[in-house]
């Protein structure tokens, strides 16, 4: 029977995603999506859904690596957010036939990536980030999600620029909350 409710949506552009890494935990993804309003209908539940098997890796030895003033740096962190937000436009059209919203799709115009990261806190010999905070000069951070073939994602981003810290403890231990940006780098 029609026990559910379809609705269609086409020229769909990601609006925000959210990605949480909490250690030994499975990374989280939550997002939102826009798009031009197509039609609805009742309709059937899904049905006979098939599951992969396949086990989500838990966020753990990322191999970590933030390029700051002092070099290459892999800290102890315990958690790690990061957040990408667009601006989107509505593509008008009046011409296509069938459109009842007056919008054909939406594009991506801007784009925001922002994020915090919290390290235990290291000697100022070891990595300065501070110089990096303060100069506001950016730069790098990669990490890993996953070992295995098929299920693995890469994170890369060529230039960081640490906003804000605020200093914490966490179990006796001192640790930052680091906030950066992504900023554009040449090509992308």
């Amino acid at each position: 029977g029609t026990n559910g409710r379809l609705f269609i949506a086409k020229g769909c552009r990601v609006e925000s995603v959210a990605f949480t890494f909490n250690a030994g935990e499975p990374a989280v993804m939550a997002g939102t999506w826009r798009g031009a309003y197509s039609s609805h209908a009742d309709a059937a539940a899904f049905s006979g859904p098939s599951y992969d098997a396949t086990v989500p890796p838990a966020s753990q030895k990322l191999g970590l690596s933030l390029t700051l003033s002092g070099g290459a740096w892999t800290p102890f962190w315990s958690s790690l957010s990061l957040n990408i937000n667009n601006t989107l436009a509505a593509v008008d059209d009046l011409n296509t036939t069938g459109e009842t919203s007056g919008i054909l799709a939406y594009r991506i115009t801007g784009r925001r990536i922002e994020g915090t990261i919290d390290p235990l806190e290291v000697r100022q010999a070891d990595d300065d980030w501070m110089v990096q905070l303060q100069s506001g000069a950016d730069g790098a951070m990669t990490w890993t999600l996953g070992t295995a073939t098929g299920n693995k994602v890469q994170f890369t981003m060529p230039q960081v620029q640490i906003l804000s810290h605020s200093p914490g403890e966490k179990e006796g231990m001192m640790n930052q909350s680091l906030s950066f940006k992504a900023n554009r780098s040449s090509g992308n």
